[in-house]
């Protein structure tokens, strides 16, 4: 399975005053998914009996926010988008607002930045917003991003507060809670069984013997039941932001992610406590860049005879490249990309004892005018 994305935007600015101005935009998007060859009779009772449905998708949104600065010290911008989605069968609507504060409590005396400018200042900062998008696939399989609008759009209500501060010049720390409830979330793979009497899982792909297609439907049954979930955590990101040299940051996730169940909040099958991110970006001559990511996940949560998710299996490594070339074509800026996740194909755990590799590369174009 491939898929193909054209995403046009538009945006547009209007300042009646020094401390106040509107942005409004539109955005569409264009993406067709090409099915691969013929399907085996396991694969129709399992992942095609899901996707088989995913053709054409269409997706208009238009956006309208404000940015008010009633004194140096304060930054208030309110938003709000709407997004509309039609694959040829379903059409859905989301109507998202959104709130960000920020209030800066100081400045850093830094060489090279006014004292009394945004680099140098001390803020905190906090979120508000609501979020709806379709249904997607756990794995990052492509063609996988969206699935059938049939299922519906998921929601989320998030909400953030934290603090950033300048180290030094295009240097900055910054460190942020957050929290999220998910009502409804739909299409959560689930693999880990509840009955379990060994220590290892099934796979929810059966890859060796034709299921039994009542276990296939109980299975899917499972993916496309609303349900409740909710995230929180803390993020730390470390960050240099260059126009020349290198640039790149380090961030690490300290995070649950949980889905009600049985009257109790329980670990999310595919939870990981910790994520850290070390990118590193380098700009080349001739408008080239080169940019390289390493990746640690902990392990997801297992059921095992001591209960439900009451284990953990091994964590896992991945390293991903980026290329860039940037051109200039009449009043166009153009940006040639690839971008090759898990390079060195390195093996994720998807259930206890069972594995997949893969590797997925995009190319991409956009252009700005």
């Amino acid at each position: 399975m491939s898929s193909w994305t054209v995403q046009p935007t538009a945006r547009w600015r209007w300042t009646p005053s020094s401390k106040l101005s509107f942005v409004t935009g539109v955005e569409g998007s264009y993406t067709t998914v090409a099915h691969g060859g013929e399907t085996s009779p396991l694969d129709e009772l399992t992942l095609d009996s899901i996707t088989k449905d995913i053709n054409d998708v269409y997706i208009g949104s238009g956006l309208l926010e404000a940015l008010w600065r009633p004194s140096p010290s304060w930054l208030i911008r309110p938003g709000v988008r709407s997004d509309v989605w039609d694959d040829r069968a379903t059409t859905r609507v989301g109507v998202d607002p959104r709130l960000t504060l920020r209030y800066k409590i100081g400045t850093r005396d830094l060489p090279d930045v006014p004292p009394d400018s945004d680099a140098s200042g001390v803020w905190l900062k906090s979120s508000f917003g609501v979020y709806h998008q379709p249904t997607r696939f756990v794995l990052p399989l492509p063609g996988l991003d969206a699935m059938p609008l049939r299922y519906g759009l998921l929601r989320s209500y998030q909400a953030s507060f934290g603090a950033e501060v300048p180290l030094a010049e295009r240097i900055a720390i910054t460190a942020e809670a957050f929290a999220n409830y998910l009502d409804p979330t739909v299409f959560d793979l689930v693999v880990n069984a509840e009955d379990l009497n060994t220590a290892a899982n099934t796979s929810v792909f059966p890859t060796t013997t034709m299921p039994d297609p009542s276990e296939v439907q109980e299975i899917l049954d499972r993916l496309i039941v609303p349900q409740r979930g909710r995230a929180y955590g803390a993020e730390f990101l470390l960050r240099r932001r260059a126009r020349t040299g290198v640039f790149g940051w380090v961030s690490y996730t300290l995070s649950r992610a949980e889905r009600r169940k049985d009257g109790e909040w329980v670990p999310y099958d595919f939870d990981r406590t910790h994520l850290l991110n070390v990118v590193m970006g380098l700009p080349l001559p001739r408008n080239w860049d080169i940019g390289l990511r390493a990746q640690y996940n902990s392990g997801k949560p297992a059921t095992t005879t001591s209960g439900y998710n009451a284990a953990r299996t091994n964590g896992y490594v991945r390293f991903d490249l980026r290329i860039d070339k940037r051109a200039v074509w009449n009043n166009w800026l153009l940006d040639f990309y690839v971008d090759i996740i898990n390079t060195t194909l390195l093996p994720e755990e998807v259930s206890p004892g069972n594995t997949i590799r893969y590797v997925l590369p995009t190319l991409g174009v956009r252009g700005r005018f």
